[in-house]
């Protein structure tokens, strides 16, 4: 479902749009600007994205940086690259293009002043859960690094140190700063490394972000949404017809449709 601010900045006036914009963008640039790293296939995938890019709030001088392909390891190392190619870039927000977010929230990254922080997130294969894992173990998966249920996540608010609790955070908008990339060896992303069968390259530099004395900072009042498919099915309720969205697991099963 797209956002409700996303459909509000669609329904107004382009002049009024571009006026707001403008607006908003007013105490953005007491922050460096940065990159914006976009790793995406060949083929776009949801609008809904494209929609918060458009909206989105940042720094003067901030630059994007696309990387199309199947290596997203490659891909994002390139990005870094970009960074620290530029002495104007201080930081970089990688972004899926399966993710919604609100239009500041890479000003409200930059203003907890972190070294690496992410946003809360949720994965969109099933049943959901976020996007934290176990990090006092040596693996990935059902076998070792395990995902966090949301118990974990009971009364913890605002920023919370990953690094004093053993977990580890994938990188669905995560907030890098320079100083990172530039202690951190090149390359900083690698697939394989924690299973053979998985890519994670996300967790392996978070990992290497806490071996090199980093924490990685979890920002638990700025959530973004991860985007996932769904079906509206029309059903019978007391013989009134109503309509839901329903989840291919609902349909199929657990085992139906394969999805990470």
């Amino acid at each position: 479902m797209t956002p409700k601010w996303c459909i509000d900045r669609i329904n107004k006036k382009l002049p009024d749009r571009v006026e707001d914009f403008r607006l908003e963008r007013k105490g953005a640039d007491k922050y460096p600007p940065g990159i914006i790293g976009i790793p995406v296939h060949f083929l776009g995938r949801y609008r809904e994205f494209e929609l918060c890019l458009t909206n989105l709030m940042f720094p003067e001088g901030t630059s994007p940086a696309w990387g199309a392909g199947q290596n997203t390891a490659k891909n994002m190392n390139d990005m870094a690259r970009e960074m620290l190619s530029n002495d104007r870039y201080q930081w970089l927000w990688i972004i899926g293009d399966d993710h919604v977010f609100p239009p500041d929230i890479i000003l409200q990254l930059l203003k907890a002043d972190k070294d690496v922080i992410v946003p809360f997130c949720c994965r969109r294969k099933y049943p959901y859960i976020p996007t934290i894992h176990d990090s006092d173990d040596d693996g990935y998966g059902d076998k070792k690094w395990k995902t966090v249920d949301y118990e974990w996540f009971v009364g913890k608010d605002g920023l919370v140190s990953l690094k004093d609790t053993k977990k580890i955070a994938g990188n669905a908008g995560m907030l890098i700063k320079r100083k990172v990339f530039e202690t951190i060896p090149d390359p900083w992303f690698e697939m394989g490394k924690i299973h053979s069968e998985y890519g994670s390259p996300d967790l392996w530099f978070a990992k290497k972000v806490i071996d090199h004395g980093f924490d990685i900072w979890l920002d638990m009042n700025h959530p973004i949404g991860h985007i996932t498919h769904v079906a509206v099915w029309p059903y019978l309720d007391n013989d009134k017809w109503k309509a839901e969205m329903r989840y291919p697991y609902d349909v199929w099963g657990e085992r139906g449709l394969i999805v990470d």
